[in-house]
């Protein structure tokens, strides 16, 4: 019997080849299984994530809500420290002239 080595060595590689391809295409097969398996669970997960989605959003709301009220309770504060800091000013003023003034 006469055994032609490169001959068998290309017969080797095509069968390694085509295992390769098999084992893609069972791994394909496998995915798409799994898909259509979590196929049902599609529109339950769609709903928890609007309700998650719906609640971030009334969590949003209400920081926002917080920061503005901090925000005008701020700059309410700032106005009085402003307007205390012009009665001091006016009353220094009036100190100076009427008091320390030598005229």
């Amino acid at each position: 019997m006469d055994i032609n080595l490169p001959e068998l060595e290309n017969i080797r590689k095509k069968c390694a080849e085509l295992d390769n391809e098999l084992d893609a295409f069972f791994r394909s097969i496998k995915g798409i299984r799994a898909m259509s398996d979590s196929f049902p669970e599609v529109p339950v997960r769609l709903k928890e994530n609007k309700a998650e989605i719906e609640n971030l959003k009334k969590e949003m709301k209400g920081m926002e809500k917080r920061l503005r009220e901090l925000f005008f309770t701020k700059l309410e504060r700032q106005k009085y420290i402003i307007l205390s800091m012009l009665a001091v000013m006016i009353a220094g003023a009036v100190f100076f002239f009427f008091y320390l003034n030598p005229f």
